[in-house]
């Protein structure tokens, strides 16, 4: 997707904050529903074995909110003044652009 306009002007300024110091937010979170949540995956029979924590859930939740955000899924590429929308939710670590 071609960077124009607004986008193009946000990703500038954006990218020249980076030189700015960045800060840290502290948020609390009522989380009771999700570890009870843990508990009763962990009791099913499908998930013998596998390790279900509470970042389990949030990962879920995660790629979830990301499929439903295309816009979240993206990278900037200021050499090419593009921003590469991706197809796939990896929270892993960034995949190069598919062809065409």
């Amino acid at each position: 997707m071609p960077l124009k306009g607004v986008r193009r002007e946000m990703a500038r300024s954006m990218t020249a904050s980076l030189k700015v110091p960045q800060a840290t937010a502290m948020v609390q979170a009522e989380v009771t529903a999700s570890m009870e949540l843990v508990e009763e995956l962990r009791n099913r029979k499908e998930f013998a074995g596998l390790r279900v924590s509470p970042l389990l859930i949030f990962a879920k939740a995660a790629c979830l909110a990301i499929s439903n955000n295309p816009d979240i899924n993206s990278s900037l590429d200021m050499e090419s003044e593009e921003i590469i929308l991706r197809d796939q939710v990896n929270l892993g670590s960034p995949r190069p652009p598919r062809a065409g």
